[in-house]
């Protein structure tokens, strides 16, 4: 049962970084966020645009647990949480104000953890005066020991062949999830994709195998915003059946192209 909310953020200035700023004493179970903006031109804005001024939203406690960007963040709510988050488009007049809204950060920080959030910001075309509100959302019992999200980046330098390695491992974590971001994905005209096939390995093993094209029967979503499903169909989501621990977890993969590819685990920690 949710214990009450407490804002930490109250629509502040989001125009440049927010530096670290403490979060409120736990048991906290989530942050809600969510942001608004105006357009600088005669020119409408997104809610989706106005959500990529968040470059990076980080959560510390006992060093750094969670790093993601705002894109990342929204294929988090809707195709991990199943959350599709309330989004409001600018008009073309300047000054008019565009929303997101809505969004979901699982954390379960502990009442003994101290943690600190902090934002970085990315300009954005016609984006102008942006605020950002963040509350905590307090529970006398958790679901579960504390969850980190991490993007992990990569340049692929191997084509049409496994060859592309990236350390996913996490000591005393476990392995709930991977979300996966392609740059190239495929289209009517090419069936292409930077993230053509992931294969997992822990301690050297082989555990998993999948690629962009049976992924996406389960792990892609529909939401009816034409804005909000193009940022997303870019992601696709492998959710483990059981954790897996991420003492020693590699990841492989199979690239079609030298486009950005970003994995990026969501961890169990305790």
């Amino acid at each position: 049962m949710a214990k009450g909310a407490e804002l930490i953020l109250d629509e502040a200035a989001f125009t440049a970084d927010i530096n670290p700023t403490d979060l409120p004493a736990g048991p906290i179970d989530s942050l809600m966020i969510g942001i608004l903006g105006q357009t600088t031109a005669a020119a409408s804005i997104t809610g989706v645009t106005l959500l990529k001024t968040i470059s990076l939203l980080r959560i510390f406690s006992d060093g750094l647990k969670t790093e993601l960007s705002g894109a990342d963040l929204l294929a988090l709510n809707c195709l991990y949480l199943g959350n599709i988050p309330n989004k409001v488009n600018s008009g073309a007049v300047a000054t008019n104000p565009a929303v997101m809204e809505g969004l979901i950060l699982p954390l379960n920080l502990p009442a003994a953890k101290k943690g600190q959030i902090q934002v970085v910001y990315v300009a954005q075309t016609n984006v102008g005066s942006g605020k950002l509100a963040i509350f905590a959302s307090h529970l006398e019992r958790l679901a579960g020991p504390l969850i980190g999200i991490q993007r992990k980046p990569m340049t692929p330098t191997v084509t049409a062949a496994y060859g592309n390695k990236l350390d996913l491992s996490m000591e005393g974590a476990k392995l709930l999830a991977l979300l996966i971001y392609s740059t190239t994905i495929p289209i009517t005209t090419s069936v292409n994709t930077s993230a053509h096939k992931i294969r997992i390995k822990a301690k050297g093993v082989a555990q998993l195998e999948f690629n962009w094209h049976s992924l996406g029967p389960q792990s892609e979503m529909k939401t009816g915003d034409s804005d909000i499903d193009g940022e997303i169909d870019n992601y696709r989501l492998i959710k483990f059946d059981e954790p897996l621990p991420a003492d020693d977890v590699k990841a492989d993969v199979f690239a079609d192209d030298t486009n950005l590819v970003v994995l990026i685990p969501v961890y169990q920690f305790g």
